[in-house]
């Protein structure tokens, strides 16, 4: 894999948490709304010929919250697990873009 690839892989996952981070946030922010359907943000490998990387795919949840209950199918719990997986993911990409930068810093000190 090219130092090129790499940083296109580490890139597309740092833009992939980041948007699970942001769909988990939307779930708390409206954990009283009443109605209101949590989502879910997967993370998915894209075709290796098209550049590789990850995606995320957003789907809402197709339970209807019962209201007298609870206004909202979001369960805190449950967002805090995927904000810290989001978080653990995000700064491996974040080393990985490091590790890149700092063997292409090495290459051009080997050639320059």
């Amino acid at each position: 894999m090219s130092i090129e690839a790499t940083l296109s892989a580490a890139v597309s996952s740092l833009d992939a948490q980041s948007r699970r981070v942001a769909v988990a946030a939307d779930n708390v922010a409206n954990v009283r709304t009443e109605g209101y359907r949590a989502a879910d943000a997967t993370t998915v490998s894209r075709n290796p010929n098209r550049g590789g990387g990850v995606s995320v795919v957003i789907r809402r949840d197709t339970v209807i919250a019962d209201h007298d209950a609870f206004p909202s199918t979001t369960d805190l719990a449950r967002e805090t697990v995927r904000l810290i997986q989001a978080e653990t993911a995000y700064r491996a990409s974040l080393k990985l873009v490091e590790t890149a930068q700092d063997l292409t810093d090495s290459l051009l000190d080997v050639t320059g």
